[in-house]
């Protein structure tokens, strides 16, 4: 019997349903972990099991719920934990199967500043930006400014919390306070004007490399990732190259599994990279229904040693897709939910249920980009929601936005 036949799935957010439904289609049992707070869920009632872990579990704790069910493989979701080397070590010393890279090059495939020393070696230029400093270094802040220009971004090694700094004063005070408190950080350039593409990407144990198609990040609002676009609107030259760079820059962090090579693009074609991400992201739900994969599902596999199975030109994509991530403005108490019957949703927030942030993702597909948006106004104008106050306004006001609706 291969290992990965009971699932313990730590993910409990809106993609949890879609990793759940991939791994049973592999054949495998799922166990969902849920709290003592939660609402009866599609999440818990289409798993084949469900194990109860604390609200905020330890690592201790969801090991110990997926032994007590037991199962003998973890996925972990699209969180933090996903790309912590730590937890995937104390995965595999519990005899456990972690479904994404092995521990160590979780380390090295998640470690975003040594990505940018990768990329360079692949000859895929990173974003500028400065070598790490380290707690106890001086930040010579003068000569950041002189070489990268304001704003400037201040970044930890692996990719969080990143901080924008609008004068060399905030961005001496931003990096003495992370510095003082233990962090590793860089500097980074701000591209201006910039396109954020992400190449998804797939990798077996023998060193085989399949990117899965080029999204566009299309909008933010307040800092937060809003709207996804597959295939993104660029030209199959810099499509086919940000495939070609994403291949190597998997193949330089040793990546064994599925993730995601991120890069900035300006108006003048010009293309950065930012890293990789050893994971599943809210993103690949589009490379999925676009290519036809089900990419949790190639996880499994690829974490058992399995080879690819399949090549890039086995892959052609199904019209264009859309992706909005539904968020509550402010917690509230949702009181209706009701997402139209045709509508692809991932994530359903029980009635009463006490909610913040991400509540939903809607992925919308069409044969092309314009009807793709004109399909996603009336679903959007659809939903019933009450009980908190949604950013699906702001989706439509986009939408009706006539440089969205050209591309630019």
């Amino acid at each position: 019997m291969s290992v990965g036949t009971r699932v313990f799935i730590v993910e409990r957010g809106p993609m949890a349903v879609w990793i759940d439904r991939c791994l049973r289609a592999q054949g495998a049992e799922t166990v969902v972990a849920f709290t003592e707070d939660e609402e009866p869920s599609p999440r818990l009632d289409e798993a084949t099991y469900a194990a109860f872990v604390p609200d905020e579990p330890t690592v201790d704790q969801l090991i110990g719920a997926a032994n007590d069910a037991g199962c003998d493989a973890v996925h972990p979701g699209l969180g933090r934990i996903a790309e912590d080397p730590a937890f995937a070590q104390e995965v595999a010393a519990a005899n456990l199967l972690f479904i994404g890279p092995p521990y160590d090059r979780v380390s090295a495939s998640g470690d975003r500043h040594r990505a940018r020393e990768v990329s360079r070696r692949a000859k895929v230029m990173p974003v500028p930006g400065t070598g790490l400093l380290r707690s106890g270094d001086a930040a010579p802040i003068d000569e950041v400014v002189k070489h990268l220009g304001l704003p400037l971004w201040i970044k930890d090694n692996r990719g969080r919390l990143a901080q924008r700094a609008e004068t060399a004063e905030q961005a001496d005070a931003l990096a003495r306070a992370r510095l003082d408190a233990g962090e590793a950080i860089w500097f980074e350039a701000h591209v201006r004007q910039a396109r954020h593409l992400v190449v998804a990407v797939a990798a077996d144990a023998k060193g085989a490399v399949v990117p899965l198609g080029v999204r566009e990040r299309s909008l933010r609002r307040d800092g937060l990732l809003t709207v996804d676009q597959l295939p993104a609107s660029i030209s199959p030259q810099l499509a086919a190259a940000l495939e070609d760079a994403a291949v190597a820059v998997a193949k330089g962090v040793g990546l064994q599994g599925v993730g995601a090579v991120g890069f900035l693009t300006d108006p003048s074609g010009a293309a950065w990279c930012l890293g990789l991400r050893p994971r599943l992201d809210l993103g690949m739900l589009l490379n999925d229904h676009v290519y036809g994969l089900r990419s949790p599902e190639l996880q499994l596999r690829l974490a058992r040693g399995e080879s690819m199975g399949f090549q890039r030109a086995e892959l052609s994509a199904t019209g264009v897709a859309l992706g909005f991530r539904i968020r509550a403005l402010a917690p509230g108490e949702i009181e209706t939910w009701e997402p139209p019957e045709d509508a692809l949703v991932f994530g359903e927030p029980a009635p009463t249920q006490r909610v913040s942030g991400l509540l939903a993702v809607l992925v919308v597909r069409a044969p092309t980009r314009q009807a793709c948006i004109v399909k996603a106004q009336h679903l959007l104008r659809s939903f019933v929601i009450s009980g908190v106050e949604t950013n699906i306004p702001a989706h439509l006001e986009a939408l009706g936005d006539a440089g969205f609706w050209s591309a630019q």
